[in-house]
C-alpha cells in the first residue's frame, strides 16, 4: 500500500464511519485507462476529471478472494455503494488498477482508515484552509468575537499518524444540510499511508486535490441548502440556520419536529447529485496517480531476459496455450511442478530408464506424445514438462486431432486411438484414469504408462543437466517454492550457456567444439541439449549478436 484515500462521515446515529475508500491494486488485470489526460488536474479540469475517466461497476466479490467484509452496522447517512459493489479504473501507464469500495479488500488497510477516520473526526484539530485573513481591529473599538458560530472551528488540514498505524493527512469539513441538527454535517477526506515521507513530499499536492474536491461538494450542498429553505421558508415553525446554535443547546428532541431532523440523510440527497460516488473514485484515483507519477522511481533491472523477448515474439496463441502472463501466474507454476513431481514419482517406481528418457527426451528437443481422454490433463502434463525448456524451445499442441512431426511440435497432445507413424522417433506417454467430463489441472488419481520409447540408448554418461533435474524432481525434502526457484535458475544458468556457445560459433575462428563447450563450462556430454537450446534463443538476440566477419 503506497496510499488510499478514504472519505468519512461522523454519522449522528453510528458516529465516525468510513464510507468510500480508493486504493490502488497492482495484481487485477489491466485495461485502457487515463493515460494521455493531463496529471495534474486544476479547479477547472476537476470537472473534466470526474466525468469522463473510464469507470466500470463490478461486483464485489469478484474482485479478490477473501475480501475484508464490512461488520459495522450502518444506516443510510454512513453507506455509499454498498458491499456488493465496487468501481474499478485500469490505468495502463502506471500499470494499476484503481478499485473504490465501501470499505478496503485488505484487513490491515481497513485497520489503519478506520483508525484514521476515527481521529480525524474527534480528536484532531485541523488548521483551516481558508485564506481569508481578516485585518486586526483599531484601537478603541470592541473586539469581534472569535467564536464560530457555524461550528467550523476545528475543520482543516492536519498530519498525524505513527509507524504502528499508519500516516494520515485529513481535512475535516461540513455540508450544510436543511435536516441535519444546526444545518451542517460533519464529513472528512483522508489519505493513509504507510510511509511518512510519501504524505509529506506531496503534502502541497495532495491537499490542493483535497480542497478541489471538498469545494465540489460544498457548492452542491450550499446549491441545494438555499432550495430546500427557500421552499420552507414560509413554516413560521422552522428553525433559522442563525438559531441553530440555540437549538443544539435545548434537550434531545426538543426541535426535532420543526427542524424536520433526518439523521439518515446519505450524500446524494444532500449534494443533489446522483453520480457523487462515481465523481470521487475518478478525482481520488486521479490523486493517487498523480504522486505515483511524480514519486516514480525507475528501477534498473539489466537488460530483458531471453524469455522476455521471445514472448514478446509469440503470437497470441501461442502465449495462451502456455499460460503466460496470467495473474496468478506463479500460483499456477507451483500447480505445475507438483504435477511434475508426479510424474516423476510414478515413472520413477517404474524401475527402469523410463523417467530418465522423459528428462532427456524433453531437455535435447526430442518429441514427447501423450495420449489420453482429457485434454485438461494432458495439457496438465505437457505444461509440467514446460517448466525444464526456455519457453523459446516449447513448440506445444495439447489439443492436436492427428500427429505432427517433431520439427512442429516438440510436445504434443493427441487423443486415444490416434494413428502415430511407424518413423516416428518420439516417446508416447498413455493417461488412463482421467475423467473427460471434468476439467482438472492435477495429475493426482492419473496411471501413466510408457508405451512407446526411441530406440536408441541413452548416452553415457548422462548429460549434467538431466542429473540435476532430476536430483530436484524426485526429492521430496524439496518443496514448491524451492523447487520454482531452484529449477529457474539452473535454466537460466545453462541458458548463459547456451549463449556463450551461439557466439562463440558465430566468430571467424574456427574452434573445435569440445573447445567450445568447455568454454561455455559444459562438456561433451552436454552437446545436445545446448545445441537444441540455440535454436530456443529470440530473433532479437539472434540478430544484435555479433555476425561473423567474411573470410
Amino acid at each position: 500500500m503506497q496510499a488510499v484515500i478514504a472519505f468519512c462521515h461522523f454519522c449522528e446515529s453510528h458516529g465516525p464511519r468510513v464510507i468510500f475508500t480508493t486504493q490502488p491494486l497492482r495484481s487485477l488485470p489491466f485495461g485502457e485507462g487515463p493515460s494521455d489526460a493531463q496529471d495534474w488536474p486544476n479547479e477547472s479540469s476537476l470537472s473534466y476529471i470526474a466525468n469522463n475517466l473510464p469507470v466500470s461497476e463490478v461486483d464485489y466479490p469478484e474482485l479478490l478472494k477473501g475480501v475484508a467484509k464490512d461488520r459495522e452496522t450502518r444506516c443510510t447517512a454512513c453507506t455509499s455503494i454498498g458491499d456488493r459493489i465496487a468501481y474499478l479504473s485500469a490505468d495502463k501507464r502506471t500499470q494499476t488498477t484503481f478499485v473504490s469500495s465501501q470499505v478496503s479488500f485488505d484487513d490491515g488497510v481497513l485497520d489503519k482508515v478506520k483508525y484514521a477516520c476515527l481521529r480525524s473526526l474527534t480528536i484532531e484539530v485541523g488548521t483551516s484552509t481558508d485564506k481569508k485573513i481578516k485585518p486586526p481591529p483599531k484601537p478603541g473599538t470592541e473586539t469581534p468575537s472569535t467564536s464560530n458560530t457555524k461550528g467550523t472551528e476545528r475543520d482543516g488540514n492536519v498530519f498525524f499518524g505513527d509507524a504502528q498505524h499508519g500516516y494520515t493527512m485529513s481535512l475535516t469539513f461540513r455540508l450544510d444540510d436543511s435536516r441535519a441538527r444546526g444545518f451542517l454535517r460533519l464529513y472528512s477526506l483522508i489519505v493513509v499511508s504507510s510511509q511518512m515521507q510519501f504524505i509529506l513530499n506531496n503534502h502541497d499536492s495532495l491537499l490542493a486535490h483535497l480542497v478541489h474536491m471538498k469545494n465540489r461538494l460544498q457548492r452542491g450542498a450550499s446549491r441545494i441548502f438555499q432550495q430546500e429553505m427557500a421552499g420552507e421558508g414560509s413554516t413560521t415553525d422552522s428553525v433559522r440556520p442563525e438559531n441553530a446554535p440555540r437549538a443544539n443547546m435545548m434537550p434531545q428532541g426538543w426541535f426535532r419536529r420543526r427542524m424536520n431532523v433526518e439523521p439518515s440523510r446519505d450524500l446524494r440527497t444532500i449534494v443533489g447529485d446522483e453520480n457523487v460516488w462515481k465523481s470521487l473514485h475518478r478525482q481520488m484515483l486521479w490523486t493517487l496517480r498523480s504522486e505515483s507519477l511524480r514519486l516514480f522511481d525507475g528501477a534498473l533491472e539489466g537488460l530483458p531476459t531471453q524469455d522476455m523477448l521471445v514472448i514478446g515474439e509469440l503470437e497470441a496463441d501461442r502465449v495462451a496455450e502456455l499460460s503466460l502472463g496470467s495473474v496468478n501466474e506463479h500460483e499456477k507454476t507451483l500447480d505445475q511442478l507438483e504435477n511434475l513431481r508426479r510424474i516423476a514419482s510414478e515413472l520413477e517406481e517404474m524401475k527402469d530408464d523410463s523417467l530418465d528418457r522423459l528428462l532427456y527426451h524433453t531437455i535435447t528437443g526430442g518429441q514427447i506424445v501423450i495420449v489420453g481422454n482429457s485434454r485438461s490433463s494432458i495439457r496438465a502434463f505437457l505444461l509440467a514438462l514446460s517448466n525444464l525448456l526456455p519457453i523459446g524451445c516449447l513448440r506445444v499442441n495439447s489439443g492436436a486431432s492427428q500427429y505432427a512431426h517433431p520439427a512442429k511440435y516438440n510436445l504434443l497432445g493427441l487423443p486415444k486411438g490416434t494413428e502415430i507413424p511407424e518413423w516416428a522417433d518420439c516417446i508416447v506417454i498413455q493417461m488412463e484414469g482421467e475423467d473427460s467430463s471434468i476439467e482438472s489441472e492435477s495429475l493426482e488419481g492419473i496411471c501413466l504408462s510408457m508405451i512407446r520409447r526411441p530406440s536408441s540408448p541413452l548416452p553415457i554418461p548422462l548429460p549434467s543437466l538431466l542429473i540435476r533435474y532430476k536430483q530436484l524432481v524426485v526429492d521430496e525434502g524439496v518443496t514448491e517454492n524451492v523447487l520454482e526457484a531452484t529449477i529457474r535458475s539452473t535454466r537460466d544458468q545453462w541458458l548463459a550457456k547456451t549463449k556463450i556457445l551461439f557466439q562463440l560459433m558465430r566468430q571467424p575462428t574456427q574452434y573445435n567444439v569440445n573447445k567450445m563447450l568447455i568454454s561455455s563450462r559444459a562438456s561433451s556430454r552436454d552437446r545436445d541439449v545446448l545445441f537444441f537450446w540455440i535454436e530456443g534463443l529470440s530473433k532479437a538476440y539472434r540478430s544484435l549478436s555479433c555476425p561473423s566477419s567474411p573470410r
